[in-house]
């Protein structure tokens, strides 16, 4: 008599499939790093990776429809990411979001609100009048899932604006305000 194999699981057959996207286009290392940048836990189950894959799928295809002559190689990526988390939803697994792996008990009424691909914010900053330079709040740090220490400067605006500077369209880190006054180059610090 053969022993009869076992066929193999969702989970088992989700795992290869990320190791197989790790190792053509670095899928694992993204999330992992996305994770790393935003100050959450790193991705430990397929549910978290697939949050992971579907948000820079997004990210992607917003970047490629603001901009598609800067990221005409990226629809490929966006295809490849998008069929992976069909698969991936196909084995029966659904994305959990970072916050759902913090601890709840620390983040109190948190209301994210909208990305920048959501809606078309009002650019019209003219004649509005800077009413205070402060650091960013840990709360306002949260909206973008950065580390609440080492936080830049944001500028308040009369009608309740607040511009801060981040390392990139993606809102990976933070980023410093720089100034040129008299011809000479200055950063502007909470000091």
């Amino acid at each position: 008599m053969n022993p009869t194999t076992l066929p193999p699981t969702p989970e088992t057959l989700a795992w290869a499939m990320l190791a197989e996207a790790e190792a053509t286009d670095a899928v694992k290392s993204m999330a992992e790093d996305r994770a790393a940048c935003g100050g959450l836990p790193a991705p430990s189950a397929i549910n978290h990776y697939l949050y992971w894959i579907e948000d820079e799928a997004e990210i992607q295809e917003a970047n490629f429809e603001t901009l598609p002559e800067m990221y005409a190689d990226v629809p490929p990526y966006i295809a490849f990411l998008q069929e992976l988390a069909g698969r991936l939803r196909d084995l029966g697994f659904t994305p959990e979001t970072p916050l759902e792996a913090v601890d709840t008990a620390k983040v109190k009424d948190v209301t994210v609100p909208h990305q920048p691909q959501d809606e078309a914010v009002d650019m019209d900053f003219i004649n509005k009048r800077i009413i205070a330079v402060r650091v960013m709040t840990p709360e306002e740090a949260g909206w973008m899932f950065w580390p609440g220490h080492d936080l830049p400067l944001v500028l308040v605006l009369e009608d309740g604006t607040v511009l801060f500077p981040s390392a990139d369209e993606e809102g990976n880190a933070s980023g410093t305000f720089m100034a040129i006054q008299n011809g000479q180059l200055f950063t502007l610090t909470s000091e």
